[in-house]
């Protein structure tokens, strides 16, 4: 399964360019008390409100950097995530 992550200009210098390692931010999500956790999709070229990029109230756009995923290993599907049915 290919993968990808967007990201904005300000990460995108912070992950790199090449033979990257994507990890999440260290915060507090604003709607549930989740572990920190990194966004991912099989979408090479989503629809923003498709990938949750619709209402983020934020200067940066997030769509502005695209990383294709070559180790997905780790990565677990939303639709069978265990934070999932915990979720408001």
């Amino acid at each position: 399964m290919i993968l990808y992550h967007f990201t904005c200009a300000d990460a995108h210098k912070r992950i790199g360019r090449c033979n990257c390692l994507i990890i999440p931010q260290r915060v507090r999500h604003p709607v549930a008390d989740w572990p920190p956790l990194s966004w991912f999709t099989t979408e090479a070229e989503p629809a923003r409100e498709a990938i949750g990029l619709g209402a983020v109230r934020t200067a940066c756009d997030r769509m502005t950097h695209r990383y294709v995923i070559t180790d997905s290993s780790r990565c677990v599907p939303w639709l069978t995530c265990p934070l999932r049915p915990a979720t408001p």
